[in-house]
């Protein structure tokens, strides 16, 4: 059992917005436990409470890290069974939602972003594929096409799961994924937003896992999907108000012929 790997935040903020760097160690706390301490480092503006939610091997855990100033550290505690299975290289996949400290004008928007941290138990291992994906742009749904390929020249069975901040989901939980020897596999994932703001940038997650041989071995990478901005509803309404405007003055041309139709055919009366 070794310590954990350094790990990318996928994230981007504005300068005044909390803007972590997460790293970590690991322990036993006794006979079947690990304890896995996830440490951040703010290098942006000061930060309000960090809810953690982490994940090793399909078992949850969940952690507070009070609030962190900028340019200050903060640490929470995971605990997970020590059993995962075969030896080898284990991600720890984290959620940080967060809030900046002092609320600005019009409030502050709840963060929510996507971390790793690589667990080497029994054995190190190095990744058997490599994940590439470019940044896409998001409306309301987009499919991300995900690349695998295999790095040491042998075929692999890998789950790839793609994961996003609240808000921001993969309509697939995961995919199980042939990746030939020689070659590339695409995989093209919907993503589907949720709650994330309009008009900004949100960082993707992607972790495959090997599900053949006698090692775990695990890839990682990071994306960066461009939230669009709300559409302009003017310009969507334009041609229909030309429409509703051009009806009603044909409505209006109609009920004023109609009115003075009778006037002009009624009978002159006779002169007394």
């Amino acid at each position: 059992m070794t310590s954990l790997f350094f790990a990318l935040l996928a994230a981007a903020g504005t300068p005044a917005a909390p803007a972590f760097e997460v790293s970590g160690s690991v322990a036993l706390a006794g006979e079947d436990t690990l304890d896995v301490r996830v440490d951040l480092a703010n290098h942006g503006g000061d930060s309000g409470a960090v809810a953690m939610v982490g994940e090793l091997a399909g078992r949850y855990d969940e952690a507070t890290v009070t609030a962190i100033d900028a340019g200050g550290t903060g640490s929470a505690h995971l605990r997970f069974p020590r059993d995962v299975g075969r030896p080898g290289m284990y991600p720890v996949v984290l959620r940080l939602d967060y809030a900046p400290r002092v609320a600005p004008a019009g409030g502050a928007v709840p963060a929510s972003r996507r971390a790793f941290l690589l667990l080497s138990l029994g054995a190190s291992a190095s990744p058997a594929v490599r994940l590439t994906a470019p940044e896409v742009p998001l409306a309301d749904r987009v499919l991300l096409p995900v690349t695998l390929q295999s790095t040491d020249a042998a075929a692999h069975r890998v789950r790839l799961r793609v994961l996003g901040p609240r808000g921001l989901n993969a309509e697939r939980a995961r995919d199980e994924v042939d990746v030939p020897a020689t070659g590339r596999v695409i995989v093209e994932v919907p993503l589907l937003r949720g709650s994330v703001p309009r008009g900004s940038r949100q960082g993707v997650l992607m972790v495959a896992e090997t599900l053949d041989g006698e090692l775990a071995r695990t890839s990682t990478a990071v994306t960066t999907v461009e939230v669009e901005p709300e559409p302009a509803w003017l310009p969507s309404l334009r041609l229909p108000l030309v429409l509703v405007g051009l009806l009603l003055l044909l409505t209006a041309g109609v009920i004023e012929w109609r009115h003075l139709r009778p006037a002009r055919g009624a009978p002159a009366e006779p002169a007394p």
